[in-house]
């Protein structure tokens, strides 16, 4: 099972060859998390998600990512640009708290 690291709105699911099936979540602040590698999704567009909701599975890796095998694709935005997941991570949760 795949589950939400933080509070935000779903704002787009997406089939993607490299990352298979993608979610992109707004988080606020002009952030986004994106979610990747995933199957049977359990919300859709619009939708409010909370942080430890199970939002699907992880999926067969896509060819991009055969050595790898099944893993979650996960990326985190700002303003359209790749920031360290673990920089923000435990400020977003410290503000959702």
């Amino acid at each position: 099972d795949v589950s939400t690291a933080i509070d935000g709105i779903v704002t787009s699911i997406d089939e993607d060859e490299e990352t298979g099936l993608t979610m992109t979540t707004s988080i606020g602040d002009g952030y986004s998390l994106i979610y990747g590698q995933l199957e049977k999704l359990t919300v859709e567009e619009g939708d409010s998600i909370e942080k430890g909701q199970i939002i699907g599975s992880v999926a067969k890796p896509t060819r991009f990512n055969l050595v790898e095998g099944p893993s979650l694709y996960f990326q985190l935005l700002k303003e359209d640009k790749t920031v360290d997941p673990m920089l923000c991570l435990e400020w977003c949760n410290i503000r959702h708290m």
